[in-house]
């Protein structure tokens, strides 16, 4: 048998197929339109696609990355009090900072100089405690490490509005797994560089305080801790007195790159040491007479004191026409004019006398202040203010008494004044 006898059969079958096709034709039409949508449904949707890198659903796709960006990097987002081990930790720092417990901080934070020590010790003083706290927390650069952004309340010594603050931790574990708090990262010594940093981590806290979230959390602490000083006239001054004790501080320690000459003769560029004496605190200066003290230099910002004849205040610095001074824990502006380097005699230690023998003021006469006085809350200098009644404003007189002393009664409220100050 040839070639011819084995193409037989497939010609016969073929045949055979192509009559029945014939035959059949309108009955068979809709299946072969159905077995057709079938082959292009296996086609252009088989399980991967591997064959079909060419269709037209693959040039679709590539069309559209082309106008598409980059995919952004996921940045990690605040947990909030999600690590109650991250803030026992931070509570109990607080706790010992606020008592100055040098011993106990130094088992929560690692490394701790004596500088940073002294310093702990000098704003402890200013400090009743610290409330509300709350963690913000991101992962560190290793498992069980942590950048916190902690939120908390400081009640100053004296002041009942608290002052809103956001302080940044990095904690991480020991090598027995116990958690605590690197201070090489600390706010500390970003500004004093004594502790060296891990380049790793330092890139990461870098990261971390440019980060949405994290700049929109400190601009609404910022927000609060402005409206706390706006409310509280107190609170201005604790934060003003803890500046000055914080430059004061400065002046006594010794920073890496100083050496103790350079710290006791550090002054602005272009002074020289002629100078350095005027950059000196503790000079003291006298009234010359009744001055307000205010909370700038300039005669529209606002009165803090009203310092009397004689009255001795210390020196912190100048400015212009103005001196900085620091008076009974408050710092502020006086105009230098009014202070002298020489002691300067209260007048009423030679006008008492006098104001007894000169007679009371009648009980129920309106004065009307000139200048200012103090309105005082007993007969002593000393006595706690009630107030400060200033020109143009009304008293009425209560009872005068021999000692020197009006009782007044100002803005609903009562308190005593030096009779001299109302005659």
């Amino acid at each position: 048998m040839g070639s011819s006898d084995k193409n037989t059969p497939s010609n016969e079958g073929l045949n055979n197929v192509v009559a029945f096709l014939q035959k059949n034709m309108k009955y068979i039409s809709a299946g072969v339109l159905l077995l057709i949508l079938v082959f292009v449904v296996i086609k252009f949707a088989g399980p991967s696609g591997e064959s079909d890198l060419d269709t037209p659903q693959t040039e679709v796709v590539n069309s559209a990355d082309d106008t598409q960006t980059a995919p952004q990097p996921q940045v990690e987002k605040y947990e909030v009090d999600a690590y109650q081990p991250v803030n026992d930790l931070i509570s109990s720092y607080y706790s010992a900072y606020a008592a100055g417990d040098i011993d106990a901080l130094s088992q929560l934070v690692s490394p701790i100089s004596d500088n940073e020590k002294s310093y702990i010790q000098m704003f402890s003083q200013y400090v009743e405690s610290y409330q509300n706290l709350k963690c913000y927390t991101k992962k560190g650069i290793t498992e069980n490490s942590y950048l916190v952004s902690a939120y908390i309340e400081v009640k100053f010594l004296n002041v009942d509005t608290v002052g809103p603050s956001l302080d940044f931790f990095y904690v991480q574990a020991d090598e027995n797994g116990a958690l605590y708090i690197d201070n090489s990262y600390s706010p500390y010594n970003d500004k004093t560089n004594e502790y060296e940093r891990n380049p790793d981590i330092k890139a990461k806290v870098d990261t971390f305080e440019t980060e949405e979230d994290v700049l929109a959390l400190r601009q609404e602490v910022l927000e609060k801790y402005n409206g706390a000083k706006a409310s509280d006239e107190n609170l201005n001054t604790v934060v003003s007195a803890l500046g000055t004790a914080i430059s004061e501080w400065k002046k006594t320690v010794v920073l890496p790159g100083q050496s103790s000459d350079t710290q006791q003769e550090e002054q602005p560029a272009g002074e020289n040491n002629e100078q350095q004496p005027q950059e000196q605190p503790a000079q003291t200066l006298y009234v010359k007479e009744g001055v307000r003290m205010r909370a700038a230099a300039n005669t529209e910002s606002e009165v803090l004191d009203l310092l009397e004849t004689g009255a001795a205040v210390t020196k912190t610095g100048e400015e212009g026409e103005w001196t900085a001074v620091s008076y009974n824990g408050k710092n502020g502006y006086v105009k230098t004019e009014f202070l002298s380097e020489t002691e300067v005699s209260a007048p009423q230690q030679e006008e008492n006398n006098s104001n007894a023998a000169a007679g009371s003021l009648a009980e129920g006469s309106v004065i009307t202040v000139s200048g200012a006085v103090n309105i005082r809350a007993s007969m002593s200098e000393t006595s706690e203010k009630v107030g400060i009644a200033f020109d143009g404003e009304k008293l009425t007189v209560i009872m005068s008494y021999a000692e020197g002393w009006t009782k007044v009664k100002w803005n609903d409220k009562t308190g005593y004044v030096k009779t001299d100050l109302l005659q």
